[in-house]
């Protein structure tokens, strides 16, 4: 919830040779896989993740005793949907420069944030990410739009479609598929030893971009 400590914690890591990986299991989602593997970055004009979802239908607990309705505790939209910039950041690189923005907007009853936007800006185009806890339908996509085609992915059903309609992919594994892929990854990692990918030193980089303005 916040970067306080994490100059010290890097030493430390380095210092003791400290193997580690920040959980971010998006990055396991055919979707998401799909995009890294095929997408040209060259093409591209404009980039769209939204992930909007309502808060008190996450758990089966009030929500309003939940960690996410209170900001003391680390909760608010723009660190509970982290995963949108960690894929994104994944899939396109580090952008040049980032604007965001945060709000309560919402009748909610918490005082942690429940609407935030951020504008990344690379060399030859702009990506822009939005998230909120207050949507009734729930709706995870992204969409990349691109000199003679775009790409309209949608993360809860499945799909991958380009500007005419046409499937271009398709999955019918469901959210915990990429639970149980992201462990058996950090396993066979750990026990040969190898190097992970989305190590703390780059998860970090992550969350100072999505506190970036707070």
């Amino acid at each position: 919830m916040s970067l306080a400590g994490s100059d010290y914690l890097l030493k430390v890591i380095k210092d003791n040779a400290i193997q580690t990986y920040t959980a971010y299991n998006l990055r396991f989602h055919p979707i998401i896989k799909w995009l890294k593997a095929n997408l040209n970055l060259d093409r591209i004009l404009e980039v769209q993740a939204y992930c909007g979802s309502y808060l008190p239908e996450w758990r089966t607990s009030d929500y309003r005793d939940n960690y996410s309705a209170k900001r003391e505790l680390g909760g608010g939209v723009h660190l509970d949907l982290i995963h949108e910039m960690d894929y994104l950041t994944w899939i396109l690189g580090q952008p040049n420069n980032i604007n965001s923005h945060f709000a309560k907007v919402s009748n909610l009853e918490i005082d942690s944030v429940d609407s935030a936007s951020y504008h990344l800006e690379y060399d030859r185009y702009n990506a822009h990410i939005l998230l909120n806890y207050f949507r009734r339908d729930t709706k995870r996509t992204l969409e990349i739009v691109m000199n003679n085609d775009s790409f309209f992915a949608n993360l809860i059903e499945g799909t991958i479609k380009n500007n005419k309609g046409e499937m271009l992919f398709k999955t019918d594994e469901k959210i915990q598929y990429t639970y149980d892929k992201q462990m058996e990854y950090f396993l066979e990692n750990l026990k040969r030893d190898n190097s992970f990918m989305n190590a703390i030193p780059e998860a970090l980089q992550t969350l100072k971009m999505h506190l970036h303005n707070k």
